[in-house]
């Protein structure tokens, strides 16, 4: 495999990084490469607990923070 046979390289595969290759995938790229350097799918998201960050929740607007990103 060369350069020339990836349009977009994602490297990690983990909620951003799998995030990013289905967003390239539903903008038309056709070929999206997934590299991972671990023996398994899910890099440091794997490592959570099921927790996920996440912008405008409830407590953040409780308490006056206006993040919607």
């Amino acid at each position: 495999m060369s350069e020339s046979d990836v349009d977009v390289l994602v490297i990690g595969s983990g909620a951003a990084g799998l995030t990013a290759a289905l967003a390239a995938r539903e903008a038309g790229i056709k070929r999206v490469l997934v590299a991972e350097s671990e023996g398994v799918i899910g890099g440091s998201s794997r490592l959570s607990g099921g927790l996920m960050m996440g912008a405008g929740t409830r407590y953040q607007r409780a308490a006056g923070i206006d993040d919607d990103w």
